[in-house]
């Protein structure tokens, strides 16, 4: 389904050798993703190549400002997709990550993505700002991400709760960024 050398070559730019496996697991996320979005509303972008770009490259070019340390671990915050849990999973595979979305359906198709390329990673149906009071998620990750989930402001006090002392919260945005980093100044230290 997806153009290998596309993918790879992406990859390779910003420093990930995905490796035939991973290639082969991007082609199956691909489409099974393509697949599911025919009954589960879980993205307007359907054409291969812009699936590689748009969803996968994007979601590993976090790689070139973290480097993940071997069985750290990252909760992926409105996972919808799996993205960018599956895609970081799938270049770093002994990253233990938990995907956390309000909508079971979509939990459905990570469970089934997962299964599909051979990786674990564990579900939680539930919304972040009550898992950042569950003392059993609280403090307990590494890493948390988000990708077009809210405004940044609310990304943090959803995803800060999470991290360890020490840890990264690394949220992903667009055009409008730099503004709503302006507008979470109040809760972030600088």
């Amino acid at each position: 389904m997806i153009d290998y050398e596309l993918l790879s070559r992406s990859a390779e730019y910003i420093g990930v050798d995905l490796g035939n496996y991973g290639l082969d697991r991007f082609d199956t996320y691909a489409e099974r993703l393509v697949r599911w979005n025919d009954h589960v509303n879980l993205t307007a972008i359907t054409d291969p190549d812009e699936i590689v770009i748009k969803h996968f490259i994007d979601c590993l070019y976090i790689t070139k400002f973290v480097s993940f340390t071997e069985n750290s671990k990252l909760v992926d915050v409105g996972s919808g997709a799996g993205f960018p849990g599956i895609p970081l999973l799938i270049a770093n595979p002994d990253l233990n990550v938990t995907f956390v979305d309000s909508v079971k359906k979509k939990l459905g198709f990570i469970k089934d993505v997962l299964r599909q390329i051979g990786l674990v990673g564990e579900t939680r149906h539930d919304r972040a700002e009550e898992l950042g009071k569950d003392s059993d998620f609280r403090e307990k990750y590494d890493y948390a991400t988000a990708r077009a989930v809210a405004p940044l402001n609310e990304l943090c006090e959803y995803c800060l709760p999470l991290v360890k002392v020490g840890g990264l919260f690394i949220s992903m945005k667009g055009a409008n960024g730099m503004k709503e980093l302006d507008d979470a100044k109040r809760l972030l230290m600088f």
